[in-house]
């Protein structure tokens, strides 16, 4: 088959399947797309399994289908888990091993061993969505500068109210258990028990010190067992 045919095959089915993402039948568009991919590739049972998989990876990739189901919507999963403060590769990993993304994206699909193989998805899109971020040189910030900003504000707003999550909250906590360890040190009297309390202010106050970025405060760190009383002396 001739590469213009195998660009009109496949231009039918993405003709058939204009709606694919509005009826979210992500699943059937890409498996039409495979099974369409394969019918073009010419002595399947005389070659390698791992050779189809490339085959059909760059039939995908040369007639422009990888790029069409890079869609705006994808887009904005990849900078919603960015905002998220996740890095595209665990962004990329997310949503091809989300079992809810079968009807979404096409790319749950192809990932698959015998389709396209997850390692050729996989950098294919990290190419594509690593821009999508504020940080990055290219970032699109007319089109998608609202949405992140929606999205962060939305995350920050839910981990502020997960317990400890706030620098207030933590130093409180931070505080208070010094304070319990204050107390057990007074009270240990085993040398041993001592030592272990004292390096435990040591840590809190050292958290105290990176929570409120106060780095002159001197800390020692030799630690000197607390005088024993003198007992009585016997005749």
């Amino acid at each position: 088959m001739t590469d213009a045919q195998i660009r009109e095959q496949i231009s039918k089915i993405n003709a058939r399947h204009y709606n694919w993402e509005t009826n979210t039948k992500a699943n059937d568009y890409a498996h039409d797309l495979w099974s369409t991919t394969l019918q073009c590739i010419p002595d399947k049972d005389k070659t390698d399994t791992q050779a189809i998989v490339q085959q059909t990876f760059d039939i995908l990739l040369d007639t422009g289908t990888l790029a069409k189901c890079l869609t705006d919507n994808f887009r904005k999963l990849i900078i919603r888990h960015h905002a998220r403060g996740l890095a595209t590769v665990q962004a990329v990993n997310f949503i091809l091993s989300d079992d809810e993304m079968q009807n979404i994206t096409p790319f749950y699909h192809f990932r698959h061993a015998n389709v396209c193989g997850y390692d050729n998805i996989k950098s294919f899109l990290i190419q594509r969505v690593s821009y999508l971020t504020p940080t990055d040189a290219r970032w699109p910030h007319k089109k998608y500068g609202e949405y992140w900003k929606k999205e962060r504000q939305e995350y920050i707003d839910t981990i502020t109210e997960i317990p400890f999550t706030n620098r207030k909250e933590q130093l409180a906590r931070l505080s208070d258990h010094y304070l319990q360890l204050e107390e057990e040190f007074v009270r240990a009297m085993d040398t041993k028990d001592i030592e272990r309390i004292h390096k435990c202010k040591l840590q809190t106050i050292a958290a105290i010190n990176v929570l409120t970025y106060n780095t002159s405060m001197p800390i020692k760190r030799n630690i000197f067992p607390k005088p024993q009383p003198e007992s009585d002396a016997t005749e």
